[in-house]
């Protein structure tokens, strides 16, 4: 009986132990995927950005700390887009070129290293420059303006005869239809055969006029 009985429990636990491995090599695999997975998804999330780079080179050093602080306020509300796959992309290049005139476009992506953020600034390139008050405003060719520029001063300069007070100026820079016609007027004649713009003047007692010497 003894006998009998000891070879009961051994055909038992022989026949259990294929089932026992595969139960335990099935437990190993979904490990080794949640582990994967949680792995995954903090490299997805951003902690911060940890490098500034632009697509194109710069005369300028990178002012790091006005895109940190445009990329930190548009995460602060929105803490699901810290993860990179639900960054709404459009959103975010919208409300950094509103914080950031000289942004033209940012792409977020990872570093090398874990855990690690880059974003890729593409800047805006100016076409002429208008002095009011000592202080610089470029234009590019679209039109949009923008004060800190990271890329040589343009030879285009804006002469204003127009005879306004500082004061009035500064609201003729911010009439998006002048700036859009002076920058696209600008590029359109670099890029074609007629010659290259040198000098834009805004004639005395008026604002509906731009004399262009080539």
């Amino acid at each position: 009986r003894r006998h009998t009985r000891y070879i009961s429990v051994t055909g038992v636990q022989t026949c259990a132990l294929p089932i026992y491995r595969r139960k335990l090599f099935a437990g190993l695999v979904l490990l080794v995927f949640l582990s994967g997975t949680c792995v995954w998804l903090l490299d997805q999330y951003i902690v911060r950005a940890d490098s500034f780079v632009s697509s194109v080179p710069t005369v300028k050093q990178l002012d790091t700390q006005r895109f940190q602080k445009a990329f930190e306020d548009y995460l602060g509300p929105r803490p699901l887009e810290r993860f990179r796959f639900l960054l709404n992309q459009d959103k975010l290049n919208a409300y950094m070129q509103q914080n950031v005139p000289e942004l033209q476009s940012v792409d977020v992506a990872g570093a090398k290293g874990l855990f690690q953020t880059r974003l890729t600034l593409q800047l805006r390139k100016p076409v002429a420059v208008w002095e009011i008050n000592k202080t610089n405003y470029f234009v590019d060719a679209t039109g949009q303006t923008f004060q800190v520029n990271y890329f040589a001063t343009p030879d285009v300069s804006v002469k204003d005869e127009s005879g306004l007070k500082a004061t009035d100026a500064e609201l003729v820079v911010t009439s998006s239809r002048l700036l859009r016609f002076l920058g696209q007027t600008v590029a359109g004649f670099n890029n074609s055969n007629v010659g290259n713009v040198r000098l834009v003047t805004i004639p005395g007692g008026t604002l509906r006029e731009v004399d262009v010497t080539l």
